[in-house]
């Protein structure tokens, strides 16, 4: 149903605007958006809990930060395709497809995490309380609740490490 409204939206938008505004999007928007996630300043760049960000934080180099990213990114798409392909449990599988697109995506912003919230909700749900427990459980959602918070904090104070803390969740799932 997504894919059939996505499609509905792009038709409606290509035969009320026709296609100069996708070719302005995609030759002027598009190269000026990148531009200015790779090099640009301002609070937005302590907003974005990626790998990619993560990096150029911590070195400047947004081309560096690319390379990294991509890298990492591979890295977690191998890993959701074989847990994919050994996982029966539907709702396992959505918290996986979640927690791998945060991870994934290296423009994801913090407002954008409610994805994670939604995984930690769908593991609690799967989990044997036996295997980590109430409290665990507990703990899971709050910091996946909270984590939008704290990804701003840990950037400001030099510390950009949340792809390190979602990449629990996407084993745990």
């Amino acid at each position: 149903m997504a894919t059939v409204g996505s499609l509905g939206l792009a038709a409606a938008s290509l035969a009320i605007f026709g296609s100069a505004a996708l070719f302005d999007y995609a030759e002027r928007t598009l190269p000026a958006l990148s531009e200015l996630e790779k090099w640009g300043h301002g609070l937005f760049t302590l907003m974005v809990p990626s790998a990619f960000m993560a990096v150029r934080n911590l070195t400047g180099n947004g081309d560096l930060a690319v390379m990294v990213h991509g890298v990492f990114a591979v890295m977690v798409g191998v890993v959701l395709i074989l847990r994919l392909r050994t996982s029966n449990d539907p709702i396992r599988r959505a918290a996986m497809v979640l927690v791998a697109t945060v991870l994934m995506t290296p423009y994801m912003h913090n407002y954008d995490l409610v994805l994670l919230l939604c995984a930690g909700l769908l593991i609690s749900r799967q989990l044997a309380p036996s295997l980590i427990g109430p409290m665990g459980v507990k703990a899971l959602v709050v910091a996946a609740w909270a984590l939008p918070q704290l990804v701003i904090g840990l950037n400001a104070i030099g510390l950009p490490i949340s792809p390190l803390l979602i990449l629990p969740l996407l084993f745990l799932a």
